[in-house]
């Protein structure tokens, strides 16, 4: 597979990152949008955000960090890239705040990984904005931050990269609201995970979209979807 076309751009690792997830996802370079961060400050690389389009191996889009793992924060921790999964009807429309809070949920994350010196684990919670009753991340979801998790829905060779003679992990965060930071609280991360974001047909880690309230003509088709559903019945 060629490099992609902006790998210029980038540093070796990078580009590494970047060719992995396409390798795994069954992705083309041109089936996705590349933005570039600018520097937190001097002394922190930026961590750039990824979006890659669903595919024929994998129907959804991947929104993932391209530089967190520039950080090896210490001997305990592998160098470590996050990734998010949201689902086919959702649109990388990057200057609406309604399609961007996903990438820029994901970035903070990581930022606030870097500036606080923490290495990625399993079963970490990251909560952005509290809990409060108006503490949602962003008015276009219910999300206060994210769970940290494998990467289930994809195949075993997504965990694990060797880069620059050391192994980078690629681990999915999934998006919490207020009501599963309690969960959380009660069950402790580890359960959560097994047990909320998974069900009898597996893991499901895809982002929940916040519904938009019905408009009119939502409403008329909902109206006449439900009738025509219960005639069907009578017949």
């Amino acid at each position: 597979m060629a490099e992609p076309y902006f790998s210029k751009e980038l540093s070796e690792r990078q580009t590494a990152v970047v060719m992995h997830y396409l390798k795994n996802l069954g992705a083309d370079p041109y089936d996705m949008d590349y933005v570039k961060t600018q520097e937190y400050n001097s002394d922190v690389f930026p961590v750039d955000i990824a979006i890659i389009d669903p595919s024929e191996l994998f129907n959804y889009y991947v929104v993932a960090t391209v530089g967190l793992s520039s950080y090896r924060f210490n001997n305990n921790f592998a160098r470590c890239e996050l990734f998010m999964v949201l689902p086919p009807e959702w649109k990388p429309i990057l200057d609406k705040e309604e399609f961007y809070w996903a990438p820029q949920l994901l970035r903070d994350i990581a930022y606030n990984l870097i500036d606080n010196d923490i290495g990625v684990a399993v079963g970490q919670v990251h909560v952005l904005n509290g809990t409060e009753e108006s503490g949602t991340y962003s008015p276009f979801t219910d999300a206060v931050g994210g769970i940290v998790t494998m990467p289930e829905m994809l195949p075993f060779e997504m965990c694990e990269e060797e880069i620059g003679n050391t192994y980078t992990r690629f681990m999915q965060v999934v998006p919490i609201t207020k009501e599963d930071v309690a969960k959380i609280e009660s069950m402790t991360p580890f359960k959560f995970i097994e047990y909320e974001l998974h069900d009898s047909e597996g893991p499901q880690m895809v982002v929940k979209l916040k519904e938009k309230p019905l408009q009119g003509i939502d409403k008329i088709i909902r109206k006449n979807e439900s009738v025509l559903k219960e005639k069907n019945k009578k017949d």
